[in-house]
């Protein structure tokens, strides 16, 4: 039997196969197991140097086989938890460059002095390597049980390691420099030795047997004793307490209704139904219930007909690979194929919708078709863009699905409808640098509706970043999308206005009244402004008729169908008032509906979307 393979060694070669088994393990969010890896590698670690030691079995191969070991483990654990966003990416740089400029720096010092220098662990060098063995073990105890790990003290972690390692780095960097230059000091005259006269029959001396004992040399010293190692399992056991608890965005949040049942989630583009209602969807499959998603555009801007179809497909492939991946069936997955970034002027006065199938349609035909799939799956919860989304395919969409809703009645009653944002505007979603990874509340007149917060536990959150990274052909664009990947997720009820509420600056208020209904718009930022007009789409004998009202000066109204001619009608009045504009709908005409998406239409579009909003009475 080899010599080489004793019992130290073998527990050394363990160590090495169990890191792809670690790798994979994290792929398949199956974190108890890969802890238990990981611990189990720190344990052997110590035991192949105490038995090393005791036995007296230390060989070459295991003064290579033991730091090489230690160090893959490491490396390999900080760039997976680095991909799945649960340790900065900061940290994975720290670590991986402190590394790989020691190794470097100390074979570029050989080939200059052509001597080996020994190179002596310093405390910050172990205690370093305590810490980053802390942090990797805190991350998956955290992801097993968020509640054992205080986010504050997990970044604590993360700040010390970084300036540990960093400090190390620089350490090792002066000692370097100094013993290159005490060479460099060394007497220029100072006779040589002698050349010994080889012996008969010997082999001629290779720099390659320098190269080697340089690298016995480093190789034990790459990774510092083991006693600094099981104290950073001790640390993470000691910091592994009760969790205080994440701030959420400086308001209450409470848990949305209406997912204790199907869900259907509407997307303007392939990967929005993630960016908006990833974890709400794994949490729905993982109760048992059911979730669909429905994708209405192609998500090819801007391309040719060739390259859209490819890039339509591409894209297509994404989310069914995502959604798969989460638990929906091809059956749960639906995609309208309407053009990207022809939603909004289809909402507009043309009423015009642009597919690569069959080119222009109504655009009353994508409101039948969701309300077809309403009328199928009979969600409890409808998942939709919210309609102040900058981005004017969400902004629209978010609009059609509301006159969707409207026009469709289920024996189960009406869905509840839950908005999402997903362009928020510069920095959208800025997280607070607590550690915490939460959504706040979003700026502007968004930040005026009354969110809910879901929230994630830290095996959803890292299946929502793994689902994000299915979107290969956005992610090339930059990783911004992995921001969405927090600890909650933010949905509003507010797109929807019943009966009886009054008026706030950011929402119209609706009542019902002996003579009809009166509809109140705020005459604010978030509102009405002196010159836009607004916009009443509603069902009327199963068709969709449209009332635009031009407030200021002589008001004026227009009725009749979208897409088609308008013309004066006398079923609404408008009276103004200094905090808002009020309209009268006549009983003999709006006695039969019951309801309507109101939408603000700005003499000049900005980059600021209009609001709108679903009345019911």
């Amino acid at each position: 039997m080899l010599r080489v393979l004793n019992v130290p060694n073998f527990l050394t070669l363990l160590r090495i196969v169990a890191i792809p088994c670690f790798l994979i393990l994290l792929e398949d969010l199956r974190y108890p197991e890969a802890l238990a890896v990981f611990v189990a590698a720190g344990v052997t670690d110590g035991l192949d140097g105490a038995i090393a030691r005791l036995t007296h079995t230390k060989t070459t191969l295991g003064a290579f086989l033991d730091p090489a070991a230690d160090k893959a483990l490491l490396v390999s654990a900080f760039i997976a938890l680095g991909f799945m966003h649960v340790v900065p990416r900061w940290l994975v740089v720290i670590v991986i460059s402190r590394d790989v400029l020691i190794v470097l720096g100390y074979f570029l010092l050989f080939m200059l002095a052509q001597q080996t220098m020994e190179v002596r662990p310093s405390v910050a060098g172990k205690t370093s390597t305590a810490f980053q063995l802390l942090s990797v073990t805190l991350v998956l105890v955290w992801l097993v049980s968020p509640d054992m790990v205080a986010p504050p003290a997990r970044l604590l972690v993360f700040y010390v390691t970084g300036a540990l390692t960093t400090l190390a780095g620089l350490q090792y960097m002066y000692r370097g420099l100094a013993w290159l230059q005490r060479q460099g000091e060394a007497p220029a005259a100072a006779a040589e030795p002698p050349a010994r006269a080889p012996t008969p029959g010997a082999r001629p001396a290779r720099r390659a047997s320098s190269v080697v004992a340089a690298l016995a040399t480093l190789a034990p010293r790459l990774v510092h004793g083991c006693s600094y190692r099981l104290l950073g399992l001790a640390l993470a056991a000691a910091l592994a307490g009760c969790r205080r608890g994440c701030p959420a965005g400086g308001q209450v949040f409470r848990r949305p209704p209406g997912l204790d049942g199907p869900v259907l989630v509407l997307a303007p583009h392939p990967d929005d139904e993630v960016l908006g209602a990833g974890g709400v969807m794994a949490e729905t499959v993982r109760r048992g219930g059911r979730a669909a998603v429905i994708v209405a555009t192609d998500g090819a801007l801007g391309a040719n007909r060739g390259r859209g179809a490819r890039l339509a497909a591409t894209r297509q492939g994404e989310t069914r690979r995502a959604m798969g991946r989460l638990g929906l069936g091809p059956g749960d997955v639906g995609f309208l194929g309407y053009a990207d970034g022809g939603l909004a002027v289809a909402w507009d006065e043309q009423w015009r919708a642009a597919r690569r199938d069959v080119g222009e349609v109504s655009a009353t035909e994508l409101v039948d078709a969701l309300r077809g799939e309403i009328r199928s799956r009979a969600p409890r919860a409808v998942v939709l863009p919210i309609p102040l989304d900058r981005h004017p395919d969400h902004a629209a969409l978010g609009r059609f699905a509301m006159l969707a809703v409207l026009g469709e009645s289920l024996p189960t009653g009406s869905p509840e409808l839950l908005a999402y944002l997903v362009h928020g505007g510069p920095g959208w979603p800025a997280h607070h640098g607590d550690g915490c990874g939460v959504m706040p509340r979003p700026q502007g007149c968004s930040g005026e509706y009354p969110w809910l917060s879901f929230p994630l536990d830290a095996g959803t959150q890292a299946l929502e970043a793994a689902l994000i990274r299915e979107y290969r052909s956005q992610l090339e664009r930059g990783p911004d999308l992995l921001r969405f990947a927090t600890a909650n997720e933010l949905l509003t009820g507010g797109v929807v206005v019943r009966a009886n509420r009054a008026m706030s600056r950011a929402r119209a208020g609706v009542h019902r009244t002996a003579t009809g209904i009166a509809i109140d718009v705020p005459r604010a930022a978030c509102g009405v402004d002196a010159k836009a007009r607004l916009r009443l789409r509603f069902f009327r004998a199963n068709q969709i008729e449209e009332r635009l009202v031009a407030p200021a000066g002589m008001p004026a109204v227009l009725g009749g169908q979208p897409g088609g001619a308008l013309v004066t009608t006398d079923d609404v009045r408008v009276a103004r008032a200094p905090r808002g504009v009020r309209l009268r709908l006549a009983a003999r005409t709006f006695g039969e509906v019951t309801g309507a998406v109101v939408d603000v239409v700005p003499e000049r579009r900005g980059r600021v979307m209009p609001p709108a909003w679903l009345l019911r009475w």
